[in-house]
């Protein structure tokens, strides 16, 4: 179903649709961006989709039609390969509380954030490793490590057991090393 009239307000980044059956909807440009119908974003099938992160604050700079089908938002991120056909905003439009709901749960779960970081900051994710004692045959504990690259670096063995990042009382040298070496970013 067509939208009978298209607005974009571009202080607030919101499209409104407005539908000849009265539904008037309001789809924040972030929504937009991150439900983008793009290959970049949806992937090339099944299981292939790209979470997007970071787009709080995206804005949409220019709407273009696109045959009597669909429209092209161009994003200030520079995205703009995601062709949003009548049938897909009306898609968007019914279900927006549900996707996005699923999009708070998968930025949630991956440990993402919907904010854009410094651009001098970049978070590693390091999966939780168990660790296994050979003397005793068990696991002694278990290590993650989520910071920025600049903190990292600054890190000391010892800072590392003051953070908590090791709650066991036994470490292996095999271990030790390890970390070491993870810690020096040289």
């Amino acid at each position: 179903m067509q939208p009978d009239d298209i607005k974009l307000h571009r202080k607030s980044a919101i499209l409104e649709l407005k539908y000849d059956d009265g539904g008037i909807y309001s789809l924040p440009a972030e929504f937009l961006r991150v439900n983008s119908p793009s290959a970049e974003v949806r992937g090339h099938g099944q299981g292939q989709e790209v979470l997007q992160t970071g787009k709080k604050h995206v804005k949409i700079d220019n709407i273009d039609a696109v045959g009597n089908y669909a429209i092209r938002l161009h994003f200030d991120d520079d995205h703009n390969t995601g062709i949003y056909s009548w049938e897909y905003l009306r898609e968007l439009c019914l279900n927006q509380a549900a996707l996005w709901d699923s999009y708070l749960m998968k930025l949630q779960k991956a440990g993402a954030r919907r904010e854009n970081l410094p651009d001098d900051v970049q978070i590693v994710n390091i999966m939780p490793i168990n660790y296994f004692d050979s003397r005793s045959n068990k696991n002694i504990g278990r290590i993650g490590i989520k910071a920025s690259p600049s903190v990292l670096k600054k890190l000391s063995i010892l800072d590392a057991f003051k953070m908590g990042i090791h709650d066991t009382l036994q470490m292996t040298k095999e271990w030790l090393r390890g970390l070491k070496s993870l810690l020096s970013f040289n």
